[in-house]
């Protein structure tokens, strides 16, 4: 049987509640752990923070957030050495390259909760738009690790660019949504894997190693 309370006047269903997952809609936390709250955020002794009628978050920890960075730094640092095999097969025709990207933190370096990139979809009744936090596996710096150069790119790419080297692109020229690519196309439903095929002149920089 659900375990209900009152707060507020308001039922609270505790056994829907999440617990250690700070959101993008979850009340902002300072570096000394103190909250500040909205007028209709709902707060129970326990330090849960409603943010709704059946959604809290328990905030007793800012590990989660300094645990997921390191995920990412590890993510990222592997973004060359476990490219798939297929990438050697793979011949680019014209001025491309072959990048991975570099996933977004979503924290800060204290383990708050910073949030992602958003994109703006229309509401179900298609009268207005909205922000909608991108997915995880979307959650792209403009930073990325080049897989492979085209023979097809300018003598000065080819020159200067090579397999492994860090490049920033132009955000605004970068397109996720129509340079990805998926490198198995035996099925629709395989999962996206990181892949992007970039036009050379959106290539801004090369990132040198420390």
């Amino acid at each position: 049987m659900a375990q209900n309370s009152k707060v507020d006047g308001k039922t609270v269903n505790l056994e829907k509640t999440i617990p250690n997952k700070l959101g993008p809609t979850t009340t902002r936390l300072t570096k000394d752990g103190e909250v500040t709250l909205q007028v209709n955020d709902l707060v129970l002794p326990d330090k849960k923070i409603f943010i709704d009628e059946t959604n809290a978050v328990l905030i007793n920890s800012l590990d989660k957030g300094i645990i997921e960075n390191e995920k990412v730094d590890k993510y990222n640092e592997a973004l060359f050495d476990s490219a798939d095999e297929i990438t050697k097969r793979i011949v680019l025709i014209g001025p491309k390259l072959l990048v991975r990207m570099f996933r977004l933190k979503m924290y800060n370096t204290d383990g708050i909760w910073t949030g992602g990139r958003t994109q703006e979809i229309l509401s179900e009744s298609e009268m207005k738009k909205k922000k909608v936090q991108l997915s995880e596996n979307m959650q792209y710096q403009d930073r990325a690790v080049v897989i492979q150069v085209s023979e097809g790119c300018s003598e000065g790419v080819k020159n200067s660019i090579r397999p492994g080297m860090v490049v920033d692109l132009d955000p605004v020229a970068f397109n996720p949504g129509r340079m990805q690519r998926w490198l198995h196309k035996e099925n629709v439903n395989n999962e996206f894997d990181n892949y992007f095929t970039i036009p050379e002149f959106i290539v801004e920089n090369i990132v040198l190693s420390k």
